[in-house]
C-alpha cells in the first residue's frame, strides 16, 4: 500500500456532515451494545438522567462540543504542528467518553469529555516517551488501535488543509524499524471507509 496524495482537501459542508455522521453512527452502535456506561463521578452535563440510578454504573450521553479554536491552538503548540482540518471538525462536534468502532477498524478514539478533554490530551502528549518516540518524529497519536497500538497522523507529510496520512504504530515496538505501517490516506479517508462499511 502506498499513500495517495489527496487532490482536494478543503473542508466542505458535505465533508463536515460525513464527520458528524461518522461520530453519530459510532455512538448509536455503542448505545445499542449497552456500552455508554461509566462508574464514578462525571459532569452532570454528560449524565443520562433517564438511566436507572440504582445501577452500579451511570449512563453517559454525548453532548455538543465546547472546543474552541483557542483550545486547538494550545494542543497544536504541544505537538508543534497544525492538526488536520477534518480532525478539528471532529473535536468540535461532540464530547464523549468513548467512541468505539470495533467491527470496522478496532479503533477507540481518545476520550473527549467536557472540561477535561484538553488536559487529557495535553498530559498524554507531554509524557517523555510520547514526546521522544512519537511527537518528535512527527507522529501525532489520536486513537488507540485494539490494545497494542495507536493511530497517528504522519505529520512528516503535509497536504493541503493540514491533512496527513494515518499510521498504525505498535506501542511495544515504538522507535524500532518496522514499528508502524500505513493505515489510511488521511482522516477523511478513514471516515468514508467507515460509512461505506456494510454490516
Amino acid at each position: 500500500m502506498s499513500y495517495v496524495i489527496p487532490q482536494n482537501i478543503k473542508m466542505t459542508a458535505q465533508d463536515k456532515e460525513l464527520i458528524y455522521k461518522f461520530i453519530d453512527d459510532g455512538l448509536i452502535e455503542l448505545n445499542r451494545l449497552g456500552l455508554m456506561t461509566k462508574s464514578g463521578n462525571f459532569p452532570k452535563e454528560m449524565k443520562d438522567e433517564s438511566f436507572d440510578r440504582s445501577q452500579e454504573y451511570n449512563k453517559w450521553k454525548a453532548i455538543e462540543s465546547t472546543v474552541t479554536d483557542s483550545d486547538i491552538k494550545e494542543l497544536e503548540g504541544i505537538v508543534n504542528c497544525e492538526l488536520p482540518n477534518s480532525f478539528k471538525t471532529f473535536l468540535k462536534y461532540k464530547h464523549f467518553y468513548k467512541l468505539w468502532l470495533p467491527r470496522v477498524m478496532e479503533v477507540t478514539f481518545f476520550s473527549h469529555p467536557i472540561y477535561s478533554w484538553k488536559k487529557n490530551y495535553s498530559t498524554f502528549y507531554s509524557y517523555d516517551w510520547v514526546q521522544e518516540d512519537l511527537i518528535e518524529k512527527k507522529f501525532i497519536p489520536f486513537a488507540n488501535h485494539e490494545d497494542w497500538g495507536f493511530l497517528c497522523f504522519d505529520a512528516r507529510k503535509s497536504y493541503q488543509g493540514n491533512e496527513y496520512p494515518i499510521l498504525m504504530v505498535d506501542q511495544e515496538l515504538v522507535g524500532d524499524q518496522g514499528s508502524y505501517k500505513e493505515f489510511n490516506n488521511d482522516f477523511m479517508d478513514m471516515v468514508k471507509n467507515r460509512l461505506l462499511y456494510k454490516k
